[in-house]
Order: structure tokens, then sequence, then C-alpha cells
């Protein structure tokens, strides 16, 4: 049987959704062992620590919890009302917790979940270089690649799931000049506007595969701010490959778990998993104005103003897609 190896960060705030992300992985693909790596601070409660050995009996397979130093990463700066917590600097250190035995990695963020095979993301082979990821969604609106000093062909990728290729790692020391960077440029919030996710880009824009998006299908990517701007072949391309995405990433601010009537796109798949995991019942409802507020500037503003392609041709097909991805 084929073993696989993740990698998840996380604190106790997330504990839960990672514990969904990972009931939907292992639900889809029963016929591999996963051993799983959930970097902490030291504040998952005994209670999350419980129900994951629940979920490794449940399914056989391997969760080792690592609590991270973080004064490893002491002082990384963070922004102000951002849903993203000191543990994303976590998987910057990946080469140095995990043993020099395990030669590459899965990184999957707490905010996805897998709803096909895996096994191809993991026989990725990615030669000599240090990392395969998607695009971001946005890189094409916010320029994120001249904002960082390099030249926008090798494109921005997205940071939620990575294939982390650790010989390449350990040989180039990436891990210490990743740290490196963000301690240069803490202050500079040009440099570091998406924190670690822009040190990796800024770091190994060369030295990165580019992959398809089913394999990490972010949610915005068909939100009208940013689909409307895209050309229609490149339209019709993110709709087929979300139609065979084999993991969706609830990429942003707005997440499945935070609003009662979250309507936001690949909601019932989240929610599947989320009733068949040991977090069923976890909620963090948001106040009904702030989520109103929400989906006026997400929804209702962009499709009032938004400009749509010319030759977008707006076929019963791609209705069914748009209207199966709200449900």
């Amino acid at each position: 049987m084929e073993t696989i190896n993740i990698l998840c960060a996380t604190d106790n705030n997330y504990a839960p959704y990672c514990g969904i992300m990972l009931t939907s992985l292992f639900e889809s693909n029963k016929d591999y062992h996963f051993v799983v790596y959930i970097f902490e601070d030291g504040s998952v409660t005994e209670e999350n620590v419980r129900k994951y050995q629940r979920l490794t009996k449940k399914y056989r397979n391997e969760i080792v919890l690592k609590t991270v130093d973080e004064s490893l990463v002491e002082g990384f700066p963070l922004k102000e009302n951002f849903h993203i917590t000191l543990p994303t600097y976590f998987r910057l250190l990946a080469d140095k917790v995990l043993a020099k035995e395990i030669q590459k990695i899965i990184y999957l963020d707490c905010d996805v979940i897998i709803v096909g095979d895996i096994l191809p993301l993991w026989q990725m082979n990615v030669g000599d270089f240090a990392m395969a990821g998607v695009i971001d969604c946005t890189s094409c609106r916010l320029l994120h690649c001249e904002r960082l000093g390099y030249d926008s062909s090798y494109g921005y990728v997205n940071a939620g799931v990575l294939f982390l290729n650790l010989d390449y790692w350990r040989a180039f020391s990436v891990r210490e000049r990743l740290l490196e960077y963000v301690r240069s440029n803490q202050n500079d919030k040009i440099k570091l506007e998406f924190m670690d996710q822009d040190a990796l880009n800024a770091l190994l824009y060369k030295n990165k595969m580019v992959l398809q998006e089913r394999f990490n299908f972010q949610v915005n990517m068909h939100e009208n701010q940013f689909f409307w701007s895209y050309s229609k072949d490149f339209q019709h391309h993110l709709i087929e490959e979300g139609k065979n995405a084999l993991i969706i990433h609830y990429a942003g601010g707005l997440k499945p778990w935070n609003y009662r009537s979250y309507g936001g796109p690949f909601f019932s798949k989240w929610e599947k998993y989320r009733r068949k995991s040991l977090w069923r019942d976890c909620r963090d409802i948001k106040p009904l104005k702030k989520h109103v507020k929400h989906m006026v500037k997400r929804y209702l503003f962009p499709g009032l103003f938004r400009k749509q392609h010319p030759e977008w041709v707006v076929t019963s097909e791609n209705k069914k897609f748009f209207r199966d991805c709200v449900l």
C-alpha cells in the first residue's frame, strides 16, 4: 500500500478545520496509508488531540503532532484583523522539524478539502524544483510578481497546497534563506504583503513547478471580480478545472464555517465532510450584520460593476457549473 506524507500547520482555533480537512483526505483516499505531520504551537487541547487519535484509528492512518518552537519565527509579521496566524510560517521549517528520511511531503492548509485521488500529486516528478504549486487566483489582478521584483512569466503560486521537495531544501539551504528573507523584510509591507507566501515566491520563483488548477482549485477563481477579467478561453479552462478539482481551497477571509448562510462556492462539499467528521458541531458564527456587509461587498458590488468578456457564452452547462458551485 502506498504511503503518502502530509504536512499541516495549525493552532487550536484551526484544529477542528484541520480535522475536517483530514477527514476529507482519508474519506477520498481509502486505498493509501497516510502519515500526517501536524505542526502546532502548543495550544491544541487534549480534546482535539483525542479526536485526532480517534481519527487515526478509524481510518488506520497515522497523525504525528509536533510542537514547534515559536521563537524560530518570533517577530514575523502578521496582518491585523486577518485570518492567518503565526503557525502559517511553520511550513518554512519543514526540513528542520521532520526527519531527513522524509524526502518529500504534501503541504495542505486547514481550509481545503480533498475530493479526489491525491496520488497524482504525490507521484509528481518535480525534478530539480524546490516546490510545486498552483497559480494564485488573484495574481493577474495584483501583479504580485512585479511587486516582488521578478518577471511575471514565472507566475505566483498559492501556498495553500504545495508539493515540497525536502531533499532540494536541505541541499540548497532553502529554509535558512526563507527565514532570512522574512527577517530582512519584516517591516516591508510590499515585500511581505502575503507573508510566507510572498517569501516562497520571491526566493523560489525560478525553482518551482506550476501545476494545474485542479490540484488547488481556489473558490475565488470564479468569483465575479476575478473570473470575468479573464479571457474567454481561460474562463472555459477554469470551469473544466473546477469540474475535475481534486482539492478545493476556501481561500480568503470568508470561510464556510464562519457564517450560518455562507452561500459561497462548494459549500455543500465542505458540509459533507464536516458532518462525517468528529468536529461536526464546530461553528464560528459571525454576527449577522458583518455577514450581510461581507456578502454585499463580495457578490453584489462586483456583480453590478463587472465587465464581462464580450465573447463569453453563457451556456446551460456553464450556468449549471456556477449553480453547483454555490449549493
